[in-house]
């Protein structure tokens, strides 16, 4: 019995250190593995800070927005903001042409200020003589920058009545302040000659005869039937063999042999020298026409005169 009672207080002595475990505050057990994990996250922090030193974000760029783009260039102190220089023009002066005669003038000018020139330039004729040329017209369809070149081009009509003609222009900026060249009070300007008489391009150029064994065949003895030969078979003269005269008399005088003819020297020179006559009048209307049309439609020009 006395060895019963024994057993029972052992057994309720170990169920009291059970029960103690569980109280609250009571020390949490350690984690056996605790250091061990704990070395571990140590030794790659300090791989990691060696490897990888700690950077800061960058920041994000500012993004600045380009300018917008202007009608003006930055103005140049050395230069005036407007400025032309003339390069060339077409239809020399002097050039002659029938009463009513309708032309095209073209100038080409370099802008040789430090200016833009926009769409609110503007061509002013001046003075002269000529009828029917608006006193201000609109200059370029886009803008012209500085060292850019501009063909202006101008149909005008001429009058019926002889005599010299002169139109003069010049320029007008956005703000209406007339300008040109270097010297403000230069224009450039169209100068031409109405005639009321017949121009002869060559004479007795045509009127070389056709014939066969049957004598000669039927002609207005004028020479057309001829020159329509040498148009059909592109076998006549040409524009571009005016403006060579070393070509020129190769050429004249291989149509003169297809033709029959054998012209002595002094009727062969003045065969040419009307020629060249004839190329003084006709060169102002000789020009790269595909060039010419381009220009014409980049500066919305009207390509049909009416």
């Amino acid at each position: 019995m006395k060895l019963n009672n024994h057993r029972w207080i052992w057994l309720m002595l170990a169920g009291l250190l059970l029960v103690s475990c569980n109280f609250p505050g009571s020390a949490t057990p350690t984690d056996p593995m605790a250091e061990v994990r704990t070395a571990a996250a140590l030794t790659v922090q300090a791989m990691s800070t060696q490897a990888a030193p700690t950077q800061t974000a960058p920041a994000l760029p500012t993004l600045t927005p380009p300018p917008a783009a202007s009608a003006s260039a930055t103005p140049n102190p050395d230069l005036p903001c407007n400025l032309a220089e003339f390069v060339t023009e077409s239809v020399p002066d002097g050039s002659q042409f029938f009463p009513g005669s309708v032309f095209v003038k073209s100038w080409t000018l370099r802008n040789a200020g430090s200016c833009v020139w926009t769409t609110a330039y503007q061509l002013e004729y001046v003075s002269g003589n000529i009828p029917d040329i608006l006193s201000l017209q609109k200059l370029t369809n886009g803008a012209v920058a500085p060292e850019q070149t501009l063909v202006i081009m101008l149909s005008i009509m001429l009058p019926q009545e002889p005599g010299d003609y002169r139109a003069d222009f010049r320029l007008r900026d956005a703000d209406g302040t007339a300008f040109s060249f270097k010297n403000p009070e230069k224009t450039f300007w169209a100068a031409v000659e109405v005639v009321n008489t017949d121009i002869n391009l060559a004479e007795n150029l045509c009127a070389a005869e056709w014939t066969s064994g049957a004598g000669k065949i039927g002609t207005t003895g004028k020479g057309i039937g001829p020159a329509y030969a040498d148009q059909s078979t592109r076998g006549g003269l040409r524009m571009g063999d005016l403006a060579h005269p070393d070509w020129l008399r190769k050429r004249l005088l291989s149509l003169y042999d297809l033709h029959g003819q054998n012209p002595d020297a002094a009727a062969l020179d003045k065969e040419l020298a009307a020629l060249a006559s004839a190329w003084e009048f006709l060169r102002g209307y000789v020009t790269e026409v595909d060039i010419l049309l381009r220009e014409w439609y980049l500066q919305g020009l009207s390509l049909i005169h009416i």
